[in-house]
């Protein structure tokens, strides 16, 4: 299977995920960022997928701003290790 590369910023490549890589790299690319980030436990990448001031709701809490996004995904995606997956019809 060909090595999928992580996208710019990611502080490692894609590999060990076999066809979920290459699933994700067809993904809109703030979107495979964001799925690459959280698959490889890339904190400041996660991070970097959002807008400064963007809000993120998760379990009914909200969180607004670059601090709040950070603590909000320390916690509960690269804290709790989020699993996510990609589906392909």
């Amino acid at each position: 299977m060909t090595e999928v590369p992580a996208p710019d910023g990611l502080s490692e490549p894609a590999s060990g995920m076999g066809a979920c890589a290459l699933l994700i790299s067809q993904l809109p690319p703030a979107a495979a960022a964001f799925f690459f980030a959280t698959k490889l436990g890339d904190l400041d990448a996660l991070v970097a997928t959002f807008v400064d001031n963007a809000p993120v709701n998760d379990q009914l809490r909200d969180n607004r701003g670059k601090e709040a996004t950070t603590s909000w995904a320390a916690r509960d995606v690269i804290g709790e290790r989020l699993t996510l997956g990609v589906h392909h019809k």
